[in-house]
Protein backbone atom coordinates (compact mmCIF):
# COMPACT_ATOMS: atom_id res chain seq x y z
CA UNK A 1 0.00 0.00 0.00
CA UNK A 2 1.43 3.43 -1.01
CA UNK A 3 2.37 5.63 2.12
CA UNK A 4 3.57 9.29 2.42
CA UNK A 5 7.08 8.83 3.57
CA UNK A 6 7.37 10.36 6.61
CA UNK A 7 8.94 13.64 6.25
CA UNK A 8 8.11 16.49 8.40
CA UNK A 9 9.62 19.19 6.16
CA UNK A 10 6.74 18.33 3.41
CA UNK A 11 4.69 20.37 6.33
CA UNK A 12 7.81 22.50 7.48
CA UNK A 13 5.91 25.15 5.78
CA UNK A 14 3.00 25.52 8.03
CA UNK A 15 6.22 26.56 10.81
CA UNK A 16 8.63 28.45 8.07
CA UNK A 17 5.41 30.52 6.33
CA UNK A 18 4.76 32.07 8.88
CA UNK A 19 8.53 33.40 9.51
CA UNK A 20 8.85 33.89 5.58
CA UNK A 21 5.58 36.74 5.89
CA UNK A 22 6.64 38.34 8.93
CA UNK A 23 10.41 39.00 8.11
CA UNK A 24 10.69 38.71 4.29
CA UNK A 25 11.73 42.25 2.89
CA UNK A 26 14.45 43.28 0.65
CA UNK A 27 17.11 42.93 2.91
CA UNK A 28 16.29 38.54 3.17
CA UNK A 29 16.61 37.89 -0.05
CA UNK A 30 19.65 36.22 0.69
CA UNK A 31 17.79 33.37 1.86
CA UNK A 32 17.60 32.48 -1.65
CA UNK A 33 21.15 31.70 -2.82
CA UNK A 34 21.06 30.31 -0.34
CA UNK A 35 18.86 27.76 -0.34
CA UNK A 36 20.41 26.73 -3.46
CA UNK A 37 23.81 26.12 -1.45
CA UNK A 38 21.32 23.98 0.82
CA UNK A 39 20.47 21.76 -1.87
CA UNK A 40 23.42 21.28 -3.59
CA UNK A 41 24.95 20.58 -0.11
CA UNK A 42 22.40 18.57 1.33
CA UNK A 43 20.67 16.59 -2.01
CA UNK A 44 23.17 16.78 -4.86
CA UNK A 45 26.66 16.14 -2.88
CA UNK A 46 24.83 13.90 -0.30
CA UNK A 47 21.74 12.91 -0.90
CA UNK A 48 22.45 11.88 -4.30
CA UNK A 49 26.51 11.27 -4.64
CA UNK A 50 27.07 10.09 -1.20
CA UNK A 51 24.49 8.30 0.25
CA UNK A 52 23.16 6.84 -2.79
CA UNK A 53 25.89 6.98 -4.98
CA UNK A 54 27.89 5.76 -1.82
CA UNK A 55 31.08 8.41 -2.73
CA UNK A 56 33.44 9.44 -0.12
CA UNK A 57 33.72 13.52 0.89
CA UNK A 58 37.29 14.91 0.33
CA UNK A 59 37.10 17.89 3.26
CA UNK A 60 33.82 17.02 5.09
CA UNK A 61 32.67 14.52 7.64
CA UNK A 62 30.23 11.87 6.50
CA UNK A 63 28.42 12.43 10.06
CA UNK A 64 28.02 16.21 9.23
CA UNK A 65 27.14 15.90 5.41
CA UNK A 66 24.36 13.31 6.73
CA UNK A 67 23.08 15.19 9.46
CA UNK A 68 22.42 18.69 6.95
CA UNK A 69 21.10 16.08 4.71
CA UNK A 70 18.19 14.54 7.35
CA UNK A 71 17.71 17.77 9.03
CA UNK A 72 16.72 19.30 5.99
CA UNK A 73 13.86 16.22 4.73
CA UNK A 74 13.91 13.40 7.94
CA UNK A 75 14.17 10.87 5.29
CA UNK A 76 16.54 7.52 6.83
CA UNK A 77 19.50 8.01 4.20
CA UNK A 78 19.41 4.20 3.63
CA UNK A 79 15.76 4.20 2.44
CA UNK A 80 16.91 7.11 0.26
CA UNK A 81 19.29 5.46 -1.21
CA UNK A 82 17.20 2.20 -1.59
CA UNK A 83 14.50 4.64 -3.26
CA UNK A 84 17.36 6.55 -6.02
CA UNK A 85 18.97 3.48 -7.17
CA UNK A 86 15.40 1.71 -8.34
CA UNK A 87 15.41 5.12 -10.37
CA UNK A 88 18.65 3.77 -12.05
CA UNK A 89 17.36 0.55 -12.19
CA UNK A 90 14.34 1.12 -14.10
CA UNK A 91 14.53 4.48 -15.69
CA UNK A 92 11.11 5.49 -16.29
CA UNK A 93 9.40 2.68 -16.31
CA UNK A 94 6.57 1.58 -13.84
CA UNK A 95 9.11 0.65 -11.77
CA UNK A 96 10.86 3.98 -11.36
CA UNK A 97 9.88 5.77 -8.27
CA UNK A 98 10.82 9.26 -9.84
CA UNK A 99 8.70 9.02 -12.65
CA UNK A 100 6.52 11.82 -13.86
CA UNK A 101 5.31 10.24 -17.08
CA UNK A 102 4.51 6.96 -15.15
CA UNK A 103 3.55 8.84 -11.70
CA UNK A 104 2.50 12.30 -12.21
CA UNK A 105 2.53 14.41 -9.36
CA UNK A 106 2.97 11.55 -6.88
CA UNK A 107 6.88 12.44 -6.39
CA UNK A 108 6.49 15.79 -5.69
CA UNK A 109 4.47 15.09 -2.78
CA UNK A 110 7.12 12.48 -1.63
CA UNK A 111 4.63 9.29 -2.01
CA UNK A 112 6.49 6.63 -1.11
CA UNK A 113 5.73 3.05 -2.40
CA UNK A 114 7.32 -0.17 -0.16
CA UNK A 115 7.56 -2.21 -3.41
CA UNK A 116 9.52 0.32 -5.34
CA UNK A 117 12.46 0.13 -2.92
CA UNK A 118 15.87 -1.65 -3.68
CA UNK A 119 15.62 -3.91 -0.41
CA UNK A 120 19.54 -5.43 -1.45
CA UNK A 121 20.61 -1.74 -1.42
CA UNK A 122 18.81 -0.35 1.60
CA UNK A 123 20.63 -3.48 3.44
CA UNK A 124 23.67 -2.61 2.12
CA UNK A 125 23.34 1.08 2.98
CA UNK A 126 22.70 0.11 6.62
CA UNK A 127 26.02 -1.13 7.09
CA UNK A 128 27.24 1.93 7.37
CA UNK A 129 27.16 2.96 10.96
CA UNK A 130 26.15 6.31 10.10
CA UNK A 131 23.50 5.27 8.01
CA UNK A 132 21.80 2.85 10.53
CA UNK A 133 21.93 5.35 13.65
CA UNK A 134 19.49 7.66 11.42
CA UNK A 135 17.56 4.51 10.67
CA UNK A 136 17.23 3.28 14.40
CA UNK A 137 17.36 6.45 15.92
CA UNK A 138 15.05 8.07 13.32
CA UNK A 139 11.88 9.44 15.49
CA UNK A 140 14.94 10.65 18.20
CA UNK A 141 15.95 12.27 15.45
CA UNK A 142 12.99 14.26 14.43
CA UNK A 143 11.77 14.96 17.74
CA UNK A 144 15.18 16.90 18.39
CA UNK A 145 15.52 18.53 15.04
CA UNK A 146 11.70 20.00 15.70
CA UNK A 147 12.74 21.22 19.28
CA UNK A 148 15.22 22.79 17.58
CA UNK A 149 12.97 24.29 14.96
CA UNK A 150 10.11 25.63 16.92
CA UNK A 151 12.68 27.35 19.38
CA UNK A 152 14.53 28.90 17.09
CA UNK A 153 15.39 32.12 16.75
CA UNK A 154 14.40 34.06 14.20
CA UNK A 155 17.93 34.92 12.64
CA UNK A 156 18.53 31.16 12.95
CA UNK A 157 15.07 29.99 11.09
CA UNK A 158 16.11 32.76 7.98
CA UNK A 159 19.57 30.47 8.22
CA UNK A 160 17.83 26.74 7.82
CA UNK A 161 14.63 26.32 8.62
CA UNK A 162 12.98 28.55 4.90
CA UNK A 163 16.18 27.92 3.09
CA UNK A 164 16.11 23.96 4.19
CA UNK A 165 12.42 24.13 3.46
CA UNK A 166 13.10 25.13 0.08
CA UNK A 167 15.98 23.47 -0.85
CA UNK A 168 14.00 20.22 0.10
CA UNK A 169 11.44 21.30 -2.50
CA UNK A 170 13.98 22.16 -5.27
CA UNK A 171 15.48 18.54 -4.34
CA UNK A 172 11.42 17.23 -5.28
CA UNK A 173 11.56 18.93 -8.57
CA UNK A 174 14.29 18.29 -9.65
CA UNK A 175 14.33 14.64 -9.36
CA UNK A 176 10.46 15.18 -10.76
CA UNK A 177 11.85 17.44 -13.80
CA UNK A 178 14.82 16.27 -15.48
CA UNK A 179 13.50 13.57 -17.41
CA UNK A 180 10.39 13.66 -19.85
CA UNK A 181 8.98 11.27 -22.47
CA UNK A 182 10.54 8.66 -21.08
CA UNK A 183 14.44 10.42 -21.69
CA UNK A 184 16.66 11.97 -19.14
CA UNK A 185 16.43 15.73 -20.26
CA UNK A 186 19.57 16.93 -21.52
CA UNK A 187 19.13 20.71 -21.98
CA UNK A 188 17.70 22.40 -19.44
CA UNK A 189 16.52 26.25 -19.81
CA UNK A 190 19.17 28.20 -17.72
CA UNK A 191 17.54 28.94 -14.81
CA UNK A 192 16.69 25.44 -14.66
CA UNK A 193 19.99 24.50 -14.39
CA UNK A 194 20.84 26.97 -11.78
CA UNK A 195 18.02 26.22 -9.45
CA UNK A 196 19.08 22.47 -9.79
CA UNK A 197 22.59 23.32 -8.80
CA UNK A 198 24.00 19.74 -10.04
CA UNK A 199 20.83 17.91 -10.91
CA UNK A 200 20.61 20.09 -14.08
CA UNK A 201 22.13 18.46 -17.65
CA UNK A 202 24.42 17.02 -15.99
CA UNK A 203 21.82 14.18 -14.59
CA UNK A 204 21.63 13.14 -18.66
CA UNK A 205 25.41 12.21 -18.36
CA UNK A 206 25.13 11.25 -15.28
CA UNK A 207 22.58 8.16 -15.99
CA UNK A 208 25.14 7.17 -19.24
CA UNK A 209 28.02 7.31 -16.57
CA UNK A 210 27.65 8.64 -12.60
CA UNK A 211 31.27 10.08 -13.63
CA UNK A 212 29.71 12.73 -14.97
CA UNK A 213 28.44 14.64 -12.13
CA UNK A 214 28.55 18.29 -12.21
CA UNK A 215 32.01 19.81 -11.60
CA UNK A 216 32.38 21.20 -8.59
CA UNK A 217 30.58 17.98 -6.65
CA UNK A 218 33.37 15.89 -8.33
CA UNK A 219 35.75 17.90 -6.91
CA UNK A 220 34.39 17.07 -3.34
CA UNK A 221 33.93 13.45 -4.21
CA UNK A 222 36.83 10.65 -4.50
CA UNK A 223 36.37 7.38 -5.06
Amino acid sequence: MTQIIPVLYQFSWIITLPLTVTVWSWHTLWVIPLALVWHWLSFSLTGHMIISHQQKSRWIPDIILKTCFFINCYISPSLWAGYHIQHHKHTDTVSDPQSRDHLGLKPLIATYDPELCDLRTYVRSEKNYINHFFTRYYWLGVIMAVTVATTTPVWSGLLWLVPGSIAFNIALLSAWYTHKNSEPLSDMPAVMNVLFSGESRYHAQHHADWNHCEPVTKLMLQS
